[in-house]
């Protein structure tokens, strides 16, 4: 994460490769039984879409998705950074229906476990909003 932070993205990705390797080793075909498997495909994810590689951004994203919801259940206020993850990297794809799609899913999470007044809650509204200026 630190170089990630650093926006030294090939360092990066290097290391986020070499833990998922180390968590096939360890955990075999149970990795996907462990939450921090899902953290370092949504790192992965993220590491992609900032290089511009937005399937794969999506595919990890997808993965990490999958994960979470596996571990932590459909409605787990974590979920909607997967959710708003995987909408970015749809609306730098030009799938807006799609980003809108989870972008909804994200603002009802929040608004389900967080509340009305929480900050973000109006992070969503204002990622929704920008997509359906894009889709005028």
């Amino acid at each position: 994460m630190v170089y990630l932070q650093l926006n030294q993205l090939d360092k990066a990705l290097e290391f986020i490769l070499k833990s998922i390797e180390e968590f096939k080793k360890l955990y075999g075909d149970n990795m996907h039984n462990y939450i921090e498997v899902s953290r370092a495909y949504l790192n992965l994810g993220a590491i992609y879409y900032m290089q511009k590689v937005l399937d794969k951004s999506a595919e990890y994203c997808n993965e990490g998705l999958k994960i979470s919801i596996k571990l932590l259940g459909e409605s787990h206020p974590d979920i909607t950074v997967c959710y708003n993850n995987l909408a970015s990297v749809y609306v730098e794809q030009n799938k807006l229906d799609d980003a809108l799609t989870y972008y909804y899913k994200s603002q009802n999470l929040i608004y389900e476990h967080l509340g009305v007044d929480h900050p973000d809650l109006v992070s969503c509204y204002n990622n929704i909003g920008h997509v359906k200026i894009r889709l005028k």
